[in-house]
C-alpha cells in the first residue's frame, strides 16, 4: 500500500517521487537522467500548462475570499501572485518527472528515437 512504501521510504532515509522510492528504478524509459531547464520547458505539453493556470487561475478567488473585507483586494493580488508560483512549479515538475521516467513519457521516447535515428542517419552518410 501507499502507507506502507512511505513508511518503509522513511525508514530507510529514502525520499519518495510518485509515491516510489527515488533509489527505485523509473518505471518508464529514461530520456534525459538531468535535463535542463531549456529542455523541461521544451517538452511541456499541453495538459502541463492547462493544470498550471488552473492552480493559478484559483489563487486569485482563494486570496479575495478568504481575506478580511478591508484587504481582499491586496490579498487576491498576493493570491494569485502564490498561485502563479504554484502554477511554474506544477508546470516544470511534471515534464522533469516525464524525463527522468517517472511518468508517462511515449511521445518524449519517441521524439528521442526519432532524433537518433536521424543523426545516425546523418553520421553514416
Amino acid at each position: 500500500s501507499g502507507e506502507t512504501a512511505w513508511s518503509d521510504a522513511l525508514r530507510e532515509g529514502g525520499t519518495m517521487v510518485q509515491g516510489r522510492r527515488v533509489h527505485d528504478p523509473p518505471p518508464y524509459p529514461v530520456v534525459d537522467d538531468n535535463p535542463s531547464f531549456k529542455k523541461v520547458l521544451s517538452t511541456m505539453r499541453r495538459t502541463d500548462i492547462a493544470l498550471g493556470a488552473a492552480v493559478g487561475l484559483l489563487g486569485g478567488p482563494w486570496g479575495y475570499y478568504s481575506a478580511a473585507p478591508g484587504v481582499r483586494r491586496p490579498a487576491a493580488i498576493f493570491g494569485l501572485g502564490l498561485g502563479g508560483l504554484a502554477a511554474f512549479m506544477i508546470g516544470i515538475q511534471r515534464p522533469y518527472w516525464r524525463l527522468q521516467g517517472y511518468m508517462e513519457n511515449g511521445p518524449e521516447v519517441d521524439a528521442m528515437a526519432r532524433k537518433e535515428t536521424a543523426s545516425n542517419a546523418r553520421a553514416s552518410a
